[in-house]
């Protein structure tokens, strides 16, 4: 009897400990959360502040070889001892615009990730009638009605992708670019990898994959053989293009300017925060520019993106924002003026999958 009541007070006690163990767990890891926020958009303004010094100097963003490849080293930015922080880059204009790509160029992209072309024009008039007013190409095999019809009815937004796991919800994407789990493949990262969700004409050379200038100027087999960088031409002056007659003399080929360019305006910044066993990821898009940044968000069609909403009185007879806003402009000393913050923020996520 003592020793079965030994037993039993040791796995009450060890029960205990579990659950005592876990939510001491659980206050420090919100408590260190907190901390490695506030180190990642440290390392976030120090990252902004060099693309600006860097864009001033050379008048434009090429590559982060022109030296914000570094920003915390270039800084001299100093962090905890035990605590790593690292910066990468994603040049969303080295990739595919998907509101600007069209029927063709997708067709030729889905062909390229190794689709048949009977499947890949369907994904291609799938993914169209989900974002845009007119829909496919035609309303043939339109899959509006199987949308409405499943287990929980929804309808297609037409208007540009906002996530790429909007895909799950689209018919031919779902059982190719996700499993039976809703995990995305393959697939859906070499897709990620090629598309951005970003509205622009022209792909930056700098940063553009061969497969990524093939399919956005609808280059032959043997015209985009020419695109690979190979040892065998000459080196160049720089470790990035500075104008287009540079790239098209490397390449072989013509680049004609309303499809390329050889700055970004667009760029994905990636904070990773971690010491010991924990982590804080911070990932954000910028633009150079309110301006700038109002012509890569993709709008639906018939809205404008210089709408502003009306300065009128609420229910309770208060002026609206915008007004007192300005009011409160008008009235500020020299001193006090609102500092212009030289990059707009088109996207800011916290501790989520990057892709």
């Amino acid at each position: 009897m003592t020793l079965f009541l030994v037993m039993l007070a040791s796995l009450a006690m060890s029960r205990f400990i579990e659950k005592a163990y876990s939510e001491i767990l659980g206050e420090a890891l919100y408590v260190e959360r907190d901390r490695f926020r506030v180190e990642a958009y440290s390392a976030l303004e120090a990252t902004i502040a060099i693309l600006y010094d860097v864009s001033r100097i050379e008048g434009n963003l090429y590559a982060p070889a022109q030296g914000w490849d570094a920003p915390l080293e270039y800084a001299g930015v100093i962090f905890p001892e035990e605590m790593t922080v690292e910066v990468d880059y994603v040049d969303e204009m080295g990739k595919i615009s998907l509101p600007s790509a069209g029927r063709e160029r997708l067709l030729l992209l889905f062909e390229t990730l190794g689709f048949l072309p009977v499947e890949a024009e369907e994904l291609a008039d799938a993914l169209l009638e989900w974002m845009t007013e007119g829909g496919a190409a035609s309303e043939v095999g339109s899959n509006l009605d199987d949308y409405s019809r499943s287990t929980l009815p929804y309808e297609a937004p037409r208007r540009p992708l906002r996530s790429f796991y909007e895909l799950a919800a689209i018919a031919g994407f779902r059982g190719t670019f996700f499993d039976e789990q809703g995990v995305p493949t393959s697939l859906f990262h070499q897709f990620t990898s090629l598309v951005s969700l970003y509205r622009f004409d022209q792909v930056n050379v700098n940063s553009a994959s061969p497969e990524v200038m093939r399919i956005w100027s609808n280059l032959t087999e043997q015209d985009a053989m020419r695109l690979v960088r190979n040892e065998e031409r000459a080196p160049m002056d720089f470790p990035y293009f500075r104008n287009l007659e540079e790239a098209s003399a490397y390449f072989g080929t013509p680049l004609p300017s309303n499809l390329y360019t050889v700055t970004t305006n667009c760029i994905r910044v990636n904070v990773t925060v971690s010491e010991g066993t924990g982590n804080f990821l911070l990932s954000t898009v910028v633009a150079p520019g309110p301006s700038v940044a109002a012509r890569l968000v993709p709008v639906q069609s018939g809205t404008e993106t210089s709408q502003q909403p009306p300065a009128t009185e609420n229910r309770r007879g208060r002026r609206g924002r915008q007004d007192r806003t300005a009011e409160e402009s008008a009235t500020r000393t020299p001193t006090e003026q609102a500092i212009a913050y030289p990059f707009t923020f088109l996207e800011i996520r916290e501790n989520e999958t990057i892709l």
